[in-house]
């Protein structure tokens, strides 16, 4: 069974690689708690999951890491 920051990471992952999130925009957890109507604290999990498996590159601070995971 998959888990909520598991359903986050994957739904994130697949929307930066069809481009409907600019790989270089900077994340904001109270914007994918809006367009996926989802709990912030589900939202920051699947961020950071992102950033740990590399989703982040060398770019992980766009990701939400560094500070930006504000709301």
């Amino acid at each position: 069974k998959e888990t909520d920051s598991s359903v986050a990471y994957l739904r994130l992952r697949g929307d930066i690689l069809d481009g409907s999130i600019e790989p270089s925009s900077k994340l904001s957890i109270s914007q994918l708690t809006g367009k996926y109507e989802s709990s912030a604290e589900m939202e920051e999990r699947g961020v950071v999951e992102f950033v740990e498996s590399g989703g982040g590159g060398t770019h992980s601070n766009k990701y939400g890491t560094g500070g930006c995971m504000g709301t």
